[in-house]
């Protein structure tokens, strides 16, 4: 089955299409007559983006959330106020308190936006750790835990649980078409 990726989020576009970039990502994977919204950037480039591309937000079967900082949830607000109510799907740490160290200082990059408010905009979580079907042929792959030097992440982000600062520790993968190795998006 043909899976097509619209990015409508990124950090750079083609200015003269009318196109928005931001710091960022959202793509919008459609598989048959299947919709997914993977990810929904900062939230300022991606209903302009949505109506240059002549996409639609409406029908999603899910919204997915690769982790919870600001600049991959913030657009969730207005992905709502298109869709209504729909599932959004992440890790359960995504409403966790994520942060930018540098020295000192912290700086908070989480999600701008507190779970009561999301879901009073239609929000339906659906939170998993692990690998599951999503939809008919679509899978995350759940937690992908920072393992040895493959992904070590940045240093600088962490998470403050429970008053314990430790470093950013998932990232949701999503796979579209087949539960089998390779493929990966």
């Amino acid at each position: 089955m043909e899976v097509r990726l619209t990015v409508l989020c990124d950090n750079a576009v083609l200015p003269q299409l009318g196109l928005l970039a931001e710091h960022g990502f959202a793509c919008l994977v459609e598989r048959g007559t299947d919709r997914y919204l993977f990810d929904t950037g900062q939230g300022l480039a991606l209903i302009n983006n949505v109506r240059v591309l002549d996409k639609n937000l409406q029908d999603l079967r899910a919204v997915v959330l690769s982790h919870g900082h600001y600049d991959h949830t913030g657009g969730l607000p207005e992905v709502l106020h298109r869709t209504g109510p729909v599932e959004v799907v992440a890790h359960p740490d995504l409403f966790s308190n994520h942060y930018r160290t540098a020295g000192l200082q912290r700086r908070f990059v989480g999600l701008p936006f507190r779970r009561e408010h999301l879901e009073s905009l239609g929000a339906r979580f659906r939170l998993l750790r692990e690998w599951s079907e999503i939809g008919p042929g679509v899978f995350i792959t759940g937690e992908v835990p920072r393992q040895g030097g493959l992904a070590p992440g940045d240093a600088s982000l962490v998470v403050v649980q429970e008053g314990e600062v430790g470093p950013t520790r998932w990232r949701t993968i999503c796979r579209w078409c087949s539960p089998r190795p390779g493929g990966w998006w």
